[in-house]
């Protein structure tokens, strides 16, 4: 109940909101991100979610939103 209440389960699960506020160097972290986007993954095998089993970089992307600017 509290994992659903923080957003991190489920098909749109995401970063907890206490650890996002521990990135201090964001840019490094999207540099990381766009890394990882890069590699052009198939698959994304999730802890706290359903894996993702095409169009992995979208996810990726929708996920790490929080990191925009």
């Amino acid at each position: 109940m509290l994992m659903r209440a923080d957003a991190l389960v489920g098909p749109e699960g995401s970063t907890p909101r206490e650890w996002r506020a521990t990135f201090l160097r964001r840019d490094k972290a999207r540099v990381a991100v766009r890394r990882g986007i890069a590699w052009k993954p198939e698959h994304l095998v999730i802890a706290h979610g359903r894996c993702v089993m095409n169009a992995s970089d979208e996810a990726m992307r929708r996920s790490f939103s929080w990191l925009s600017p």
